[in-house]
């Protein structure tokens, strides 16, 4: 499961509190290019993902920064995925 981070800022941009959910990425709405990047995946290669983006932000990971890696990152999920490229998956 993912942890996601949210934080409360005050107006000067300090953190003064912050909270935490857990998400299955399955579960997560992505939008824009994310939304995008994952209609090309199965549950399977989501569940992948989740093991290593685990790894990668053990102490959680914003919406933000998860929705930017989907969108912004296709060849890296790709890679991950033991393809060379994202059009290979969009491709099958």
């Amino acid at each position: 499961m993912i942890i996601m981070k949210f934080e409360s800022n005050t107006a000067s941009g300090k953190a003064f509190g912050s909270q935490k959910a857990v998400y299955h990425l399955s579960d997560f709405e992505f939008w824009s290019g994310g939304k995008d990047t994952v209609k090309d995946l199965t549950q399977d290669e989501l569940k992948q993902i989740e093991t290593m983006l685990e790894d990668i932000y053990p102490d959680g990971i914003t919406e933000m920064t998860l929705n930017d890696f989907f969108w912004f990152e296709r060849d890296t999920i790709a890679e991950w995925l033991g393809y060379c490229s994202f059009v290979e998956i969009m491709e099958r």
